[in-house]
Order: structure tokens, then sequence, then C-alpha cells
């Protein structure tokens, strides 16, 4: 059984948290309040939840008009520390985009925090987003508007595959509900 992973050369059940809705709710949101710039913060490469986090967040800047620039993607990891350097390597670019998206929410906290090291206010001068709705994201200071991923539900289908120990189910996808959370860090 794997979560949020995909590994297509051996048999597993794949439950994974619906990115495609989730990434495509946070940017229909971002083109609804008038924001045109967004980076996005990922985590390593080749990875699979990174790499089908940038594919969709590249498929609805699109969609939604939106403008993103390569220097705007950044690789970098999946701790606060990695949204640090992620940051650092944004700040570098020179001119940041409107808003960051981040691959989880301890990347946006990592962000956040290098941000004001800086001087750059979150959300007033710049707007960032988490992925996930870890526990911490509702006290953070500022809160994080993130992407709720359902940890009750995944846990659930987790133990249920478990106890079914049902081979048909192998190389499925059991597709978990996401739900976007608008928090201070970006309204």
């Amino acid at each position: 059984i794997t979560v949020n992973n995909i590994y297509d050369e051996v048999s597993t059940i794949n439950i994974v948290t619906d990115a495609e809705k989730g990434i495509r709710e946070l940017v229909k949101f971002i083109a609804e309040k008038g924001y045109k710039d967004v980076g996005i913060i990922l985590g390593r490469t080749g990875i699979s939840s990174t790499e089908i986090r940038k594919k969709y967040f590249l498929k609805y800047v699109e969609e939604y008009k939106l403008n993103t620039k390569d220097e705007w993607l950044i690789y970098s990891g999946f701790s606060m520390d990695a949204g640090m350097k992620g940051a650092e390597k944004l700040l570098k670019v020179g001119k940041l985009p409107q808003i960051i998206l981040c691959m989880n929410d301890l990347v946006a906290m990592g962000v956040i925090r290098k941000l004001y090291l800086e001087g750059i206010r979150v959300p007033e001068d710049i707007k960032v987003t988490g992925f996930d709705d870890i526990e911490v994201a509702e006290i953070f200071i500022p809160s994080l508007t993130t992407i709720n991923q359902n940890y009750k539900q995944i846990g659930i289908t987790v133990i249920n595959s478990i106890l079914k120990n049902n081979m048909e189910e192998c190389n499925k996808k059991i597709f978990i509900e996401t739900k976007l959370i608008i928090r201070e860090s970006c309204k």
C-alpha cells in the first residue's frame, strides 16, 4: 500500500490525494482574486507527488491564464529547511511572483520564515500557500491557506485496504478528496 507515491514497477494499492482537484481549486482561487504572477516550490525532482503537482500547477496556470516563469519553478525538498532554501533561490532571481505555492505546509512555513528574515511580509508583500493542512497550519502566523488532504480518510482507507487484503485492488488508484482552506497567508 502506498500513500501519495506511485511505484509502477511493483504491485501496490495506491491511495492518493486528489492533487489535481486541490491544485485546480487553489489556482482558480488565485485567479479569482485577481493575482497573475505565481511560482511554486516543489519537493525533490523525480518523486511522483512532486511531478504530479508540478504537472497540474502548469496545466491550471495556463488554463486560468496566469503567469509563471521557469525561474519561479523551484525544486527543493519537503522540510522547513527546504522551504527556506527554495525561498532563497527565488530571492536570487530578482522579481518575485505575487504568490508562491508550496509542495507542503512545512515548505510554506520555511518560505515564510526566510521571507520574514529578509524583511518581506506575508501576506502584505507576497502570498504563500501550502498543501497538507497539518495541525499547526491553523495556528502558524500567518495561518496558512492550504489544501486539506483529509488525513483521517487516508488512514481509514489504508486500514480498510489492509483488512480486505484484496489483491484485485493492486495497481488501482484510490482517490481521497481534497478541500481548499483559506487563511491569512493568502486571502
